[in-house]
């Protein structure tokens, strides 16, 4: 009988701690029908294994990773492996699912999206490199200021548009750009952009900042560029001195456009020395009578480099008629492929993705060593 009169005080006490634990995990910000907010989530004191659900607007999605930002009055919020097909930026979302712990804060297990209203994009924070890096506006809908030196397009046709702000590279990812809207205009330029604060990768010593434009409206010239003929025209040599390690000054050349190396990479090159050509929007015409403008810039490894290398030279249309096979799709110049030139051949599509982008491949080939020719198109 002691023995129980000791235990029952003991259990007592671990019951009576276990239901205060159990009251602290109840979280009473969890409002009706599961509401709760992007900082409950960032925060990570929800209960595991909840149903909750957090309406804000979207400001990105990506179809093809399934991943979707949405941002309320507390803050913005990642949401991953997302299956909402049709859902655009700046629409009112409702994003339920169960809670699951996640390296920072709390995620969702199979997360759905209910479509609402159409809403405005919430104000963008003007926003700085600095806060960025220390995680105060991560997935936010942020405004960022700086001066545009390239433009490059990856396979699937999405161009990123580079810039430095505050001594830092930004990369603009622009969506809804198949149709390659010309932006030369730009580069020099002092900008505005808006769009949605991510991050990537750890790249020579620093961090890559990246920000998701969705359109090139929210792309808007600050200060216009300097005119091409009032840029400073130097040489080979002259531009290898002036290169630092950000792009800074603007500059032309004259000169010959070679291909070099097992990789065939454009280079630069006069009676004084040789420059490779980076960050390109389209590859130059290879010539001997070329003028071109860019950045030059030091590489980590000590290279100089041009980055964002433009022809600044005048070009006569040339007459097409109906373009039959992928090869001479990729043979047209960057100013010819910007006229909307027709095109017909029969081809057969490769890959197919949730966002309309086709690879397509014909039966034309280039050398009895090469593969048939490949295409993407929107």
């Amino acid at each position: 009988m002691q023995t129980t009169g000791i235990r029952r005080p003991f259990f007592a006490a671990v019951a009576g701690s276990l239901l205060v634990w159990l009251g602290a995990c109840s979280h009473p910000q969890i409002g009706p029908g599961g509401r709760v907010s992007t900082a409950d989530l960032r925060a990570g004191n929800l209960p595991v294994a909840g149903e909750v659900c957090v309406v804000g607007v979207a400001t990105h999605y990506d179809q093809d990773l399934g991943i979707l930002v949405v941002q309320d009055q507390a803050g913005a919020f990642k949401f991953d492996s997302v299956d909402a097909p049709g859902v655009s930026y700046g629409r009112r979302v409702e994003v339920c699912g169960e809670t699951r712990r996640a390296q920072s804060g709390m995620s969702l297990a199979s997360p759905h999206a209910k479509q609402l209203e159409w809403v405005s994009l919430p104000i963008a924070r003007r926003a700085s490199p600095a806060e960025w890096l220390n995680g105060r506006v991560d997935w936010q809908w942020i405004e960022v200021e700086g001066t545009a030196h390239a433009v490059t397009l990856d396979r699937f046709g999405i161009m990123t548009m580079h810039m430095v702000a505050d001594d830092r590279r930004v990369r603009v990812r622009i969506d809804r750009t198949a149709g390659h809207p010309l932006i030369a205009n730009l580069m020099g330029a002092k900008v505005r952009v808006q769009g949605v604060a991510s991050r990537t990768s750890i790249r020579s010593g620093g961090e890559n900042l990246l920000l998701l434009c969705p359109e090139v409206k929210f792309v808007l010239e600050a200060l216009p560029q300097t005119p091409v003929a009032a840029l400073p025209a130097v040489t080979a040599a002259e531009a290898v001195k002036i290169a630092g390690s950000l792009p800074s000054t603007r500059v032309r050349l004259r000169g010959s456009i070679v291909p070099k190396g097992a990789g065939r990479e454009q280079w630069f090159r006069d009676s004084t020395g040789e420059l490779r050509l980076d960050l390109q929007e389209w590859l130059l015409p290879e010539t001997d009578g070329a003028e071109i403008a860019g950045f030059p810039v030091r590489t980590g490894a000590g290279e100089a480099v041009l980055e964002g290398p433009l022809s600044t030279r005048a070009e006569t249309p040339a007459a097409h008629g109906v373009l039959t096979s992928v090869a001479q799709v990729h043979a047209l110049p960057a100013k010819e492929a910007l006229r909307s030139l027709p095109v017909k051949f029969q081809a057969v599509v490769t890959y197919s993705q949730k966002n309309g982008t086709r690879f397509v491949q014909d039966s034309i080939f280039q050398s009895k060593n090469e593969p048939e020719s490949e295409f993407c198109f929107q």
